[in-house]
């Protein structure tokens, strides 16, 4: 698993730290670290699942059916949303555990001739849902008190989601947004002063590193399984 450390020990070494200037601070690759998550995860998102619970106070919000998304996550987009009990039905009637031979025999499982009603109006249930970025939810209409909410969302910061099979891939697109920074703080000033001599800083030579991993990232996701999603818990 890396982390945000290898990362940045990670670029150092290839862009020739401590042997040669480098402008950036820690603090600055933290920043584009932070950057690199955001890019990596608008190209291999991940999905959250959470329960939404409409009648709990700190989903509730001041306009008619519409609610906080319960994640601590950043919510790139609302995937589908769908009730628990609409899982056990299937063609307007209830999935039941056991082979039923006549639907009278319904009410005994249920319970109550109440609760097979109730089963039955949720398996026609239907409504409509539209996300509200950053992070609410309109469900119209609301009819049952939970719903699943199906996210893709970002990766951490803390880099503890991004896949092992994938890391190679994150390196790189990090390593590329450092070298465009460089090359264009660079650019301004194209030599660093020494003691002994003037060091000629080549901004050139990054744009070839830069332009080299997008052709390669490029390659990549036109490769990639249309639609793959990294799902993590």
């Amino acid at each position: 698993m890396i982390t945000p450390e290898y990362c940045i020990t990670y670029v150092k070494k290839r862009l020739g730290v401590p042997f040669t200037p480098f402008e950036l601070s820690d603090s600055d690759l933290f920043f584009w670290l932070n950057y690199t998550v955001d890019e990596f995860s608008t190209k291999l998102p991940r999905r959250e699942l959470v329960l939404l619970d409409t009648e709990l106070d700190f989903v509730k919000t001041e306009e008619k059916n519409v609610f906080l998304i319960p994640t601590s996550s950043k919510i790139i987009t609302v995937l589908n949303v769908y009730t628990t009990i609409n899982n056990l039905l299937v063609s307007g009637y209830p999935i039941l555990l056991m082979p039923v031979k006549d639907l009278g025999y319904q009410v005994g499982v249920y319970g109550s001739e109440e609760l097979s009603i109730i089963a039955l109006r949720n398996s026609l249930y239907s409504f409509t849902y539209e996300f509200l970025p950053p992070n609410k939810i309109r469900i119209t209409p609301v009819m049952v008190r939970t719903y699943n909410v199906e996210l893709e969302v970002a990766h951490s910061y803390d880099l503890t989601t991004i896949p092992g099979e994938y890391e190679t891939v994150f390196l790189k697109m990090y390593l590329k947004n450092v070298c465009k920074v460089l090359s264009s703080i660079r650019s301004t000033y194209r030599s660093y002063s020494t003691p002994v001599a003037d060091i000629e800083l080549n901004p050139e030579q990054l744009d070839t590193i830069v332009q080299q991993i997008e052709d390669e990232l490029k390659e990549f996701f036109d490769n990639m399984n249309p639609g793959i999603i990294v799902v993590r818990g």
